[in-house]
């Protein structure tokens, strides 16, 4: 390699990684049992076509499809390319403790699910945006960190059902809008979307010989809603006895479970995002990861809280801060 390479290519290969690689001066970072091998490569100067410019909002929801770097290697198809969701945040403890996930609605605006910040003051929370290898600072574009000024959960919430399992987090200062920064879109009643070909991302929970660990690296898993009829049939007959009469709260959607994809809650608080019908590179949040299956092999699908249901308590919350979305 030359003294013209400049830009480091982010490149994931598998959990199982060859420590022979690691020995090797051309790869500075291997982390076993994670995802990522991270390593050296040359500029490519070509742009994004949704990329926008640093400090400006061209309009919310747009994806990054083919991520902010350009890509030597394919990576899985579950892991995210950098900046290609760049609403997604993380959430976590001054330390640095992860909590759960969330996504820019506004520029100073998180939102996020009641269960995970409802016993929290706004001292204990931090939020991360622009985020992807939770382990590295090394990233074509920083990421930035707010501090939380003020938490509103839904006043409905329920602890036991998760019933209007939804929070805003006003955050102390707004976010520099950047490529890797941007805001996601929120749904209207007219609008129209593609609802089966919705996306989940998060740092959500795997299991690596048998260890739960939260992912290092940002994924995404490809999913469909679920008509609440099929969702709940489903649950009723593939999950215990406490589902046998289960009848879905309206506050709640279902997504995947799907015999067949390798898909996994991808963790709470994150967003499930589906394209407009008539602009697909343009999508909008519908839910946000509450809780949900063990997985697609049990073939029961996924619970968000359905952001449709609860729109009127966002922007009714807003208003009275003075934020227009």
């Amino acid at each position: 390699m030359t003294a013209s390479v400049k830009l480091i290519a982010l490149v994931v290969l598998s959990f199982w990684i060859d420590t022979t690689l690691c020995q090797n001066n051309c790869f500075p970072k291997c982390n076993y049992g994670t995802v990522a091998v991270v390593f050296i490569t040359q500029k490519d100067t070509s742009t994004p076509s949704n990329v926008v410019k640093p400090g400006h909002i061209s309009s919310c929801g747009y994806r990054n499809d083919n991520g902010l770097v350009a890509k030597n290697v394919e990576t899985p198809h579950n892991v995210a390319q950098f900046g290609e969701f760049p609403w997604m945040v993380l959430i976590s403890h001054p330390n640095g403790t992860y909590i759960c996930g969330g996504s820019l609605i506004a520029p100073n605006v998180v939102l996020t699910t009641a269960h995970d910040v409802i016993d929290k003051i706004p001292e204990e929370l931090s939020v991360r945006a622009g985020e992807w290898d939770r382990e590295s600072d090394f990233e074509p574009y920083r990421h930035q960190n707010a501090l939380v000024k003020e938490i509103i959960c839904h006043e409905d919430f329920g602890r036991n059902t998760l019933n209007n399992d939804i929070a805003l987090l006003i955050l102390e200062n707004s976010f520099t809008l950047m490529p890797n920064v941007q805001p996601i879109c929120l749904p209207e009643i007219n609008t129209k979307l593609d609802l089966i070909n919705c996306v989940s991302s998060g740092w959500g929970q795997y299991k690596l010989r048998g260890i739960g660990a939260d992912q290092q690296i940002l994924e995404k898993v490809n999913l469909s809603v679920v008509p609440d009829s099929m969702c709940e049939t489903q649950m009723r007959i593939n999950c215990n006895a406490f589902y046998s009469k289960l009848n879905l709260h309206s506050s709640f959607i279902c997504a995947g479970g799907v015999r067949g994809n390798e898909e996994r809650m991808r963790g709470s608080g994150s967003p499930l995002i589906c394209p407009d019908y008539n602009d697909p590179k343009r999508y909008y949040q519908v839910g946000i990861v509450a809780w949900g299956s063990g997985g697609s092999a049990q073939n029961v699908p996924g619970l968000y809280s359905n952001v449709m249901y609860l729109r009127n308590f966002i922007i009714k919350k807003l208003e009275e801060k003075g934020v227009n979305l």
